[in-house]
């Protein structure tokens, strides 16, 4: 029933194919919806923290939870917990073919195969990044890898994961702190950040046009 759903902070939200809503709250866990009828299903049980931060449900079905103290969790279409990660505070996942990317809050950016679980660290603090805080990442369709961090600003690696550029408060960037970063139908790439929003609107050029937040509006152009 309705009222068996009291978690007031609700932080991931995905879809299965039969109509069902996987709701991932803070404090809470993990649960199934009916959307049609607004009950609830049951819990999601074996999920290692009951703090969940992130949900991202991948080409083949599969959901990744992301959770705030015991990394993630992998569960299949029939809500099996098929695999447990211990990669720190999960914030966001992408999806690269057999890959699954995964940005930490602690531990910087992982890649995890899709078919054996194996998670390889990729990039932290001192290799590559100055700030192994990530909050958020998003593969564009040029396959570069775009990496928002807590404090250190916004990096875009290419395939090998060499740097291509990086943009932060020392070099003109609106903001150090990346919060969100999604590309849309156009082919944009968007940037939310602690200070309003960017959008680049070419990627292969990374100019970049700022849309700030400004009397509670933000720009339509």
């Amino acid at each position: 029933h309705p009222e068996d759903f009291d978690e007031k902070l609700v932080r991931g939200l995905a879809f299965s194919d039969s109509g069902l809503l996987i709701s991932g709250t803070d404090g809470g866990g993990l649960y199934l919806l009916d959307s049609k009828t607004n009950l609830v299903k049951r819990e999601v049980s074996g999920i290692p923290d009951k703090n969940i931060i992130s949900l991202f449900r991948d080409k083949s079905g599969l959901y990744w939870v992301g959770t705030f103290n015991n990394g993630e969790a992998v569960v299949d279409s029939t809500l099996r917990v098929r695999a447990t990660l211990s990669i720190g505070e999960v914030r966001d996942f992408c999806e690269s073919n057999d890959v699954i990317w995964v940005a930490s809050g602690v531990y910087g950016l992982w890649s995890v195969n899709k078919k054996t679980f194996k998670a390889e660290k990729q990039l932290y603090k001192g290799y590559k990044l100055d700030d192994g805080y990530l909050k958020s990442i998003c593969l564009d369709t040029r396959g570069r890898l775009w990496v928002g961090s807590y404090r250190s600003g916004l990096y875009v690696f290419d395939s090998e994961m060499n740097l291509v550029t990086r943009f932060n408060k020392g070099n003109g960037f609106i903001s150090s702190s990346i919060n969100d970063i999604f590309q849309d139908s156009r082919e944009r790439v968007w940037i939310g950040t602690d200070n309003g929003l960017i959008c680049f609107p070419d990627p292969d050029t990374f100019s970049y046009e700022k849309q700030y937040a400004d009397n509670s509006s933000l720009s339509s152009e």
